[in-house]
């Protein structure tokens, strides 16, 4: 079975920074996924982030490695405890159980992905205002 997704992504050290703080909602089936140049033990907090959020971490394999959920505004700082963490999916929290999406699940065209970004050249751009681009989908398979 294979679920999509629409995302927004974080290509950029200062996209991953924001990530989704200051917005009022995330709407449903949507999401903001963080592309990290490297692999590592990335850790996130809901700092400034006015809704509850569920996180899916990946490794260097695509393959999900650990859930966590974050209440809103929460300061705590969560990781997947891996150093091979190369992605991370934060989505409404929920969203992985409601979907049956578990551990072992694998990203279906994340490549597709990371080479169209490649080809656009990733920008340094942020926009603050309340809007979304969920320009890409993403296939988890379950």
């Amino acid at each position: 079975m294979e679920i999509s997704i629409d995302i927004e992504l974080a290509t950029t050290e200062a996209e991953r920074t924001i990530g989704l703080m200051h917005r009022r909602q995330l709407p449903e089936n949507k999401g903001m996924l963080f592309i990290f140049p490297q692999a590592g033990n990335h850790a996130f907090w809901n700092k400034n982030v006015n809704f509850p959020l569920s996180l899916g971490f990946f490794d260097d394999q695509n393959k999900l490695v650990a859930i966590k959920d974050m209440e809103a505004q929460s300061p705590i700082s969560v990781s997947a405890n891996n150093n091979r963490i190369k992605f991370v999916l934060e989505a409404n929290q929920g969203f992985f159980s409601k979907n049956n999406i578990n551990l072992g699940s694998t990203f279906v065209d994340i490549k597709r992905i990371i080479q169209k970004e490649e080809k656009r050249g990733l920008s340094e751009k942020i926009d603050f205002k309340d809007s979304y681009n969920f320009n890409h989908v993403v296939v988890l398979g379950v």
